[in-house]
C-alpha cells in the first residue's frame, strides 16, 4: 500500500518550508480563488516576508499564479496536471461509472463517488441530478467525513482508533469555528 500523509498524527522531522507551501497551497479552496499576501500570512500564521518568498517560489514552479491586476494568487495550471495525473491512476471512476448511471436513472437523484482521503471525503466522480434543486460537491472537492452521507458511510468501515482520531479532530475545528 502506498504511504500518505496523515493530518491526524504530528510528524516530527519535516521541512517547515515545505509544510508551509503545502498549508499555503491548501489554502485556496471554493470559497478562496485568489488570496493576497496579507491575508495569506494572517491565514498561515507567518510573516508577509516568509510568505512572499514561499508565494515566489510556487510561482515559478508553477504551482501558483498571479493575478497581475489586483497582485493576488490563484492555484496554477500544474496544480491541476498533477491533478489530473492523480485522477488518470484512479479507475474506480470508469468501472463505477454505469452503476453510478443506473442507480441515477433509477432514483433520478444526484449520485455521489467518494474516496477515502486521510480524514476527509474526496469526491472523484459526480452525476447530477435532471431535478431543479441540487447540491453537489465539486470533483475533487474533499469535506470532512462526519459532515457527509458519503463520508459518514466511509467512516462506517474503518478502524474503531481511526474513527476515534476523527471525531476529536472534528470536535477540535468546530471548537476553533465558534470562536471565530
Amino acid at each position: 500500500m502506498e504511504q500518505q500523509g496523515s493530518e491526524l498524527g504530528v510528524t516530527s522531522e519535516r521541512l517547515s518550508s515545505v509544510a508551509n507551501s503545502t498549508r499555503l497551497l491548501k489554502s485556496f479552496g471554493d470559497n478562496a480563488h485568489e488570496i493576497g499576501i496579507s491575508a495569506l500570512a494572517k491565514r498561515l500564521g507567518l510573516a508577509k516576508s516568509t510568505v512572499h518568498r514561499l508565494a515566489s517560489t510556487l510561482l515559478d514552479a508553477g504551482l501558483l499564479e498571479q493575478n497581475l491586476s489586483t497582485g493576488r494568487y490563484r492555484l496554477g495550471l500544474v496544480m491541476f496536471e498533477l491533478g489530473s495525473q492523480v485522477r488518470r491512476r484512479i479507475d474506480i471512476c470508469s468501472e463505477a461509472k454505469p452503476w453510478m448511471m443506473r442507480l441515477r436513472s433509477q432514483i433520478g437523484e444526484t449520485i455521489r463517488l467518494a474516496i477515502l482521503d486521510r480524514d476527509r471525503a474526496l469526491y472523484i466522480n459526480v452525476l447530477t441530478s435532471p431535478r431543479a434543486v441540487q447540491t453537489t460537491p465539486n470533483i475533487g472537492q474533499s469535506l470532512p467525513l462526519r459532515v457527509t452521507a458519503e463520508g459518514m458511510a466511509l467512516l462506517a468501515f474503518q478502524p474503531q482508533d481511526f474513527i476515534e482520531r476523527t471525531r476529536n479532530v472534528s470536535m477540535i475545528l468546530e471548537q476553533m469555528a465558534a470562536r471565530v
